[in-house]
Formats: structure tokens, C-alpha cells, sequence
């Protein structure tokens, strides 16, 4: 009989997100559990071509988490484990050692609490073998990736810093209304027609008492597009417009 496989993503939510997709970390996870003839299975599923959650007549079964590596505790990590302990499986099936954990002794105690469930956790890329010397290659990986991470967010840090101290916006997304561009003051630049729809939406607020489910109507009525384009304006944009 094959062995069962549960397949583990994770993207993260740092600084800067890491140059991993769950579609390609997904498709690895799958071919590497064909080659080997094991039997996937799990009760959470994901779309094969966007990552996205999806049912289970459509998906393909995985525990995917949008969630920092710092962290122990994750949601699709505790899903699996409670999947591991009512149904069992033999592997927990992870592209790259990364995906589950930067910190060697996280690695080191996620493996374990699987293992204590009665599943040993695989990884797409590595090669590790199941010796001493595999277990110091996966410490020198992990410590690497935890290093490089570091540095990466050190990096990013050190631009913003740079871009504060010459007055420039550092926030990410610009709000509604702006752009951001380096040579406008405070590195924002002002989209007119979209000036004129918060100051629009600020009188229907204040002076018209109007709530913000009737202002998000009243522009869709009207046709106002939102940043990204859309002819329906949400609740929550108007509140960000506020």
C-alpha cells in the first residue's frame, strides 16, 4: 500500500516576500510525491494554478499558510497536525527547508512534533539523507536562509530609512488620490479627479450625514472607478478614502 503524503506551503509575510509562489511550490510537491508513488491527502485544498483556496472537487489537498517563519504556532501548520492525528499520514511533504522554518531549532521542533504524530517531514529541494550528515546539512541550509533573510531585511530597512530621511514616502501602496513619485514633495504625487472624489466623499460624510454604505452606493451609481480601476467601490475604500 502507498504511502500517505500531506503536502506544506508557506509564503511569507516579512519585509520583503520571498521569491516563492505557492502554484510553484505546489507543483513541485505534487511531481515529487508521484515519483514516489505517494497517495496525497488532507482536508484542505488549493487551486493549482493561483494558490488560492479552493473546494475539493477542484483542488489539489495542502496546508498553506501566509505567515511569518517566526512563528511556531501557524494555522495551516496546526491544521495539519490536527489532520495528522485524526486521519494519520506517513509524510508532511515541503518544497524547501525554508518553507517550514529559517531557524534551525524551529525546523528541529516542527520535525519532531511530527514525527511524535508518526509522520516525517520531506523536502522537494535538498537531497537530505536520513543520517548525521543530513541532519547538519539541513542546520547549515536553515541557518544560511535565516542568514540571508537578515541581511535582505536589513537591506530593505536601510532604504526606507534613506528614503525618510529625504522626506519621501515609505509606506508601500500610496492612498487613494496619490501616486508615489520620487520628485514630488514627500515623494506623493496628487491624482487630481481622484482629489476631487475624497473631498466629494468627506462632504457627503460631514456635511451630508450620509453613512459610508450610502457614499460606496452613491459612487458606484456614479460610475467612479477605484484605484485599481473597479466600478464598485467598497465600504472599506470609502473608509480609506476617510
Amino acid at each position: 500500500m502507498s504511502e500517505k503524503a500531506a503536502i506544506y506551503g508557506r509564503v511569507s509575510t516579512d519585509i520583503q516576500r520571498d521569491n516563492y509562489s505557492i502554484p510553484t511550490q505546489i507543483a513541485a510537491c505534487v511531481k515529487y510525491c508521484k515519483d514516489r508513488g505517494y497517495r496525497l491527502v488532507g482536508d484542505r485544498y488549493v487551486d493549482a494554478l493561483t494558490g488560492q483556496d479552493s473546494t475539493e472537487q477542484k483542488g489539489i489537498p495542502a496546508f498553506v499558510d501566509d505567515y511569518t517563519s517566526r512563528e511556531l504556532a501557524r494555522p495551516a501548520i496546526n491544521a495539519a497536525l490536527d489532520f495528522l492525528e485524526r486521519e494519520k499520514f506517513e509524510i508532511l511533504v515541503v518544497h524547501a527547508i525554508d518553507r517550514l522554518a529559517r531557524d534551525p531549532y524551529f525546523r528541529q521542533t516542527l520535525e519532531k512534533t511530527f514525527a511524535r504524530g508518526g509522520a516525517r517531514i520531506e523536502y522537494v529541494l535538498g537531497g537530505y539523507e536520513n543520517t548525521a550528515e543530513g541532519e547538519v546539512r539541513k542546520d547549515l541550509d536553515a541557518t544560511f536562509a535565516k542568514w540571508e533573510n537578515a541581511k535582505r531585511s536589513e537591506r530593505v530597512m536601510r532604504g526606507k530609512r534613506a528614503k525618510a530621511e529625504r522626506g519621501l514616502f515609505v509606506c508601500g501602496t500610496a492612498p487613494y488620490a496619490y501616486r508615489i513619485d520620487d520628485d514630488a514633495p514627500g515623494g506623493l504625487r496628487v491624482v487630481p479627479e481622484e482629489a476631487e472624489v475624497v473631498r466629494r466623499v468627506f462632504h457627503m460624510y460631514v456635511y451630508q450625514r450620509l453613512s459610508l454604505k450610502a457614499i460606496a452606493t452613491k459612487l458606484t451609481e456614479d460610475r467612479v472607478p477605484t484605484i485599481s480601476a473597479s466600478r464598485i467601490v467598497g465600504v472599506a475604500q470609502v473608509s480609506e478614502g476617510c
